[in-house]
C-alpha cells in the first residue's frame, strides 16, 4: 500500500495603519467555506487517533519473554501528543509523550525483550521530513530469527491546513522468514529447527509477515471530514510447534484490515474488520487450518459475516480462537470510535507456556461533533498596503488573491467569486476593468459586474487545474471615487479534489471551497495645514484604524 503525504500553509493578514492622505487598514480573516456543511475548521478542531498492529505477538510466560514480529504504530493529535499512549492488549507503547508534535509513526520488524535490533524507523511532524527506513538481517537466538527485518515510518502535519490525499502518519514493520522461540537446537545460520511459532513454510521460500498502521482524514457524506485509523496485517502461513507431532499450520488468504472511522455525525461512524479481498468472492476460503498434513477446518468470508469465528481445542496443548469479532465501541454522537481484534488468538498449555496473537490490531479515532471542515487555502494582500495621496494619487489599490492547492491530489475546475461591498461610511468605488494590473484580464469566462457605486462582483468561472502544491494569483484593481469608510471584500474559491487509486483516499472526487475576507478602511484626510479641521480629520482616521486593530485582536483571541 502506497503511503504518500503533502505539505501546505495558510497565511493570515496583518493590520497596517497610517494617519495621512488616504488611510487603508487591511485585516485578514479566514471565513468558513459557505458551500460546506457546518463543522469545526481544521485549525480549531480537536481530534486524535491511534493505530497499533503486530503480525505476531508472543508472551512466553515460562521465561517472561515478549516478542513482536512486524510491529507498527501511528498516532495523531491536533492539540499535540501531550501524553504517551499504550496498546493495553499487548502492553506495548503506541507513542511517547511529544507535546510539540502532532503526528507520530513507528515501524519495527522485530521487537524482542533484551534484543537490540537496528530496524526501528521513527518519524514525527511537524516539521515534515522524508520517510525513514531501516532494515537488517536478524539472528537473535534463542528468541527470534529472521532473514530480513525492516521498519518504515513517515509523518505529515500542518497546523493550519488539512492533509488530504495523503496519510497524516503511517508505518509498517516487515519481517521475512520469522522464527520465534527455539524449543530445540538452532541451525548454523541462526534459523530455528523447532520454533514455537514459524512464518516460513520451507527452506527454499521466503514468507513475509507485516503490519501497517495509518491515520487519514477522510470525507464525510455532507462535505465535512472525519478521521480514520487503520491497521492492515499481512500474514504468511503460521506454523505452531514446527517439527513436532503437534505441528499445526494456519493459512490466511490476503490481508486483514481493521478500520475505525469517526465522522462526528450520529449514526455515521463505523468499525469494519474483514479480509481485504473478501468482497470479491464471499465463498473464498479466508482461513485454512492444516493438522497432520490434512486440511481440517476452513473458514470463509460468509462465516465471518455470521460473527461466529472458529474455535479449535487441542486437549493438553492449545486453545485456538480464529477470526473472533472485534471488541468495539462507537459513541452515539459519532465522535469516538475504538476497536481491538486478532486474526488468531492462541493459549498454550492452559496459559502456562505462552499466549500468542496473530494479526493483532487496535485502533481509535476521535473528532469534534459535526466533523472537520477543510477549506481551500485562500489569501489576499493589498498593494500598496498603506494607501495615501503619495502612494496612490489616483485612489487605486491592487488586491492580489492567492488560491493554493495545499493537497496531495490535483484540484480541478477551480473557480473564484469575489464580492466587494461597502461595509460602513459613504465610500464609493468600483473595479477598474482596464487597469493593466488586472490578471487575468477581463475576457471569456471572466466577468466584472458593477452593481452600484458601493458594490461590485468579480467572477472567474474557470481558472483551470491546480497541481498539488501549485498556486494561482488573481489581481483586482479597486478605484476609490469618493467618500470614506470600510470596503469588505469576500473571495470564495471552489474546486474538485480528484484523487487517483494509490492515494490515501483511493479514487475519489471531493468538492471543496474556501473563503477569505479582507476589510479595507479608507479615510479621506485633508492636507496638514496646522488648522484644527485638518487635525480633527487626522485624529478621526487614527480612531478608525484603532477600532479595526481592536477587532482583529478580539478575532484572534477567539481563535478565528
Amino acid at each position: 500500500m502506497k503511503l504518500s503525504t503533502f505539505r501546505a500553509a495558510r497565511r493570515r493578514g496583518a493590520v497596517l495603519f497610517c494617519a495621512g492622505g488616504i488611510l487603508a487598514a487591511v485585516v485578514g480573516v479566514i471565513a468558513p467555506a459557505p458551500a460546506q456543511a457546518v463543522g469545526v475548521p481544521f485549525g480549531q478542531a480537536a481530534f486524535s487517533g491511534s493505530a497499533s498492529g503486530s503480525a505476531i505477538h508472543v508472551d512466553a510466560l515460562d521465561n517472561n519473554a515478549a516478542v513482536d514480529v512486524g510491529r507498527a504504530s501511528s498516532a495523531v493529535n491536533s492539540k499535540g501528543l501531550t501524553a504517551a499512549a499504550n496498546d493495553d492488549a499487548v502492553n506495548l507503547p503506541i507513542n511517547p509523550a511529544l507535546p510539540t508534535k502532532n503526528a507520530y509513526a513507528r515501524g519495527k520488524g522485530i521487537e524482542a525483550l533484551g534484543a537490540s535490533i537496528a530496524d526501528e524507523a521513527v518519524a514525527t511532524a511537524p516539521p515534515n521530513g522524508p520517510p525513514v527506513q531501516n532494515e537488517v538481517a536478524v539472528p537473535v537466538s534463542p528468541l527470534v530469527y529472521a532473514s530480513l527485518s525492516r521498519g518504515y515510518a513517515f509523518a505529515r502535519y500542518n497546523t493550519d491546513t488539512c492533509v488530504l490525499g495523503s496519510d497524516l502518519a503511517g508505518s509498517y514493520g516487515y519481517v521475512a522468514d520469522a522464527n520465534v522461540i527455539e524449543t530445540g537446537t538452532s541451525n548454523e545460520d541462526g534459523s530455528f529447527q523447532m520454533p514455537l511459532v514459524a512464518a516460513d513454510t520451507g527452506p527454499n521460500t521466503r514468507d513475509v509477515v507485516q503490519s501497517l498502521a495509518r491515520e487519514t482524514l477522510v470525507p464525510n457524506s455532507d462535505g465535512t471530514f472525519g478521521l480514520q485509523s487503520q491497521v492492515v496485517t499481512q500474514l504468511a502461513p503460521i506454523t505452531l510447534f514446527k517439527g513436532t507431532p503437534d505441528e499445526l499450520t494456519i493459512l490466511v488468504a490476503g490481508d486483514f484490515v481493521l478500520t475505525a472511522t469517526a465522522t462526528g455525525i450520529p449514526g455515521k461512524s463505523t468499525v469494519t474488520y474483514r479480509p481485504a479481498n473478501a468482497e470479491a468472492d464471499p465463498t473464498l476460503p479466508i482461513i485454512t487450518v492444516i493438522q497432520g498434513g490434512v486440511e481440517s477446518q476452513v473458514l470463509t468470508f460468509q462465516d465471518l459475516l455470521g460473527d461466529a469465528g472458529l474455535s479449535i481445542p487441542i486437549p493438553g496443548v492449545a486453545d485456538i480462537s480464529i477470526a473472533e469479532p472485534p471488541v468495539q465501541t462507537i459513541s452515539a454522537d459519532g465522535t469516538t470510535v475504538a476497536a481491538t481484534a486478532d486474526v488468531v488468538r492462541i493459549v498454550l498449555l492452559d496459559g502456562s507456556l505462552a499466549n500468542i496473537r496473530i494479526g493483532h490490531a487496535a485502533v481509535k479515532a476521535q473528532v469534534p461533533a459535526g466533523g472537520i471542515t477543510c477549506p481551500i487555502p485562500v489569501t489576499k494582500q493589498a498593494t500598496p498596503n498603506i494607501v495615501n495621496s503619495t502612494t496612490a494619487p489616483d485612489g487605486k489599490f491592487l488586491v492580489a488573491i492567492t488560491i493554493k492547492n495545499a493537497f496531495d491530489c490535483p484540484l480541478l475546475n477551480v473557480s473564484l467569486e469575489d464580492i466587494i461591498t461597502r461595509k460602513s461610511g459613504d465610500i464609493q468605488f468600483a473595479i477598474v476593468e482596464d487597469d493593466p494590473r488586472n490578471d487575468p484580464k477581463k475576457g471569456p469566462g471572466v466577468t466584472f459586474t458593477k452593481i452600484s457605486n458601493t458594490s461590485s462582483i468579480a467572477k472567474y468561472d474557470n481558472l483551470g487545474t491546480l497541481a498539488p502544491g501549485a498556486s494561482r494569483v488573481v489581481n483586482l484593481v479597486i478605484g476609490v471615487t469618493g467618500g470614506s469608510g470600510e470596503i469588505q471584500d469576500i473571495a470564495t474559491a471552489k474546486g474538485t479534489l480528484a484523487c487517483a487509486e494509490g492515494s490515501a483516499l483511493g479514487q475519489a472526487n471531493v468538492n471543496l471551497s474556501g473563503s477569505f475576507t479582507l476589510v479595507t478602511v479608507v479615510a479621506t484626510v485633508l492636507p496638514r495645514t496646522g488648522g484644527t479641521a485638518g487635525l480633527a480629520l487626522i485624529l478621526a482616521g487614527t480612531a478608525i484604524a484603532a477600532v479595526v486593530t481592536r477587532r482583529v485582536a478580539r478575532t484572534r483571541r477567539a481563535g478565528v
